[in-house]
Parts: C-alpha cells; sequence; structure tokens
C-alpha cells in the first residue's frame, strides 16, 4: 500500500486483519484529527494502526517512510 492520504478514516487510519503476509505500507500520510472518533465500535478508542485476528494473524508487515500525525488523545496504536 503507498501513496495514500487517510484522515480520521471510520475510526481506525490503518487496518490489518487476517493472514495478509510481506506486504509492505509505504509513502502514505495519515492525519488524526484531535475529535477522531470511532463510530463503527462506540466506547472503543480511534486506532491509528489495528491489528486483528480473522482466521489468524498477518506476517511480515513491513511500515516504512510513512508520515504519521496524530494529534487525537484518545487515539491508540492497538498492534494485536
Amino acid at each position: 500500500m503507498r501513496y495514500n492520504v487517510s484522515e480520521n478514516d471510520g475510526g481506525n487510519l490503518i487496518r490489518v486483519s487476517g493472514t495478509v503476509t510481506k506486504r509492505q505500507i509505504y509513502n502514505n500520510t495519515f492525519y488524526a484529527k484531535p475529535g477522531m472518533a470511532n463510530p463503527r465500535e462506540p466506547g472503543v478508542p480511534p486506532r491509528i494502526l489495528y491489528h486483528k485476528t480473522w482466521n489468524g494473524w498477518s506476517d511480515g508487515i513491513s511500515f516504512f517512510n510513512n508520515l504519521v500525525v496524530n494529534e487525537c488523545p484518545e487515539a491508540v496504536y492497538d498492534t494485536g
């Protein structure tokens, strides 16, 4: 995944689910505004990064040369 701009995308800026393998996430811009929320899961904090299982876990995911601007004090990084 490359050359994307993500701003408050539905509560999860980067989401990796399931048995994704050997992928690269690079040259992207991720922005969380101060009021970012998680509308799909009320009561769950918004997430900058969200790894979750879906019949297994991801493996070999590389992140490099990304710009992350997090202005949301409630946002979390959930690596599963």
